[in-house]
């Protein structure tokens, strides 16, 4: 029988001003077999009218008891992907209404990444996606 392992994915909170400028969507809760990588995805989108500079910044809250410390959830967004130890990714413009979209076959949108490495548990992991300019 597989293993099943919940991957809770925690949408980073964006500021709620009258001035929200993104809107990040896509599943909360992933599960899977524990001895398959673990894939999500979400979308990023620009509702504003000017064009933004985002990064994307990943913080791991929860891994499984006895998870190696050589590895861990990693990420790749705006094209370019980061190893478990990076936390932060590189700017990318957004454009005004524009959006990174998994379901478009968008090179630019946000897929994470889980190896839960055969050990059953929960797995925390929250991303945060922000205007550099304006980290509100």
């Amino acid at each position: 029988m597989k293993k099943i392992i919940l991957y809770i994915l925690i949408v980073a909170q964006i500021s709620f001003v009258s001035a929200q400028s993104l809107v990040v969507s896509g599943d909360t809760i992933v599960s899977g077999d524990s001895n398959v990588l673990i894939e999500h995805y979400l979308d990023v989108k620009n509702i504003s009218n000017n064009n933004l500079d985002i990064i994307c910044v990943k913080t791991v809250l929860v891994l499984p008891l006895n998870y190696p410390t050589f590895t861990g959830p990693n990420f790749c967004f705006a094209e370019y992907c980061y190893s478990y130890d990076d936390d932060t990714s590189e700017v990318s413009t957004l454009n005004a209404g524009q959006q990174f979209a998994h379901s478009n076959v968008d090179p630019e949108a946000h897929t994470g990444y889980y190896n839960a490495q055969g050990l059953n548990g929960i797995a925390k992991v929250k991303y945060c996606f922000y205007d550099v300019n304006n980290p509100t």
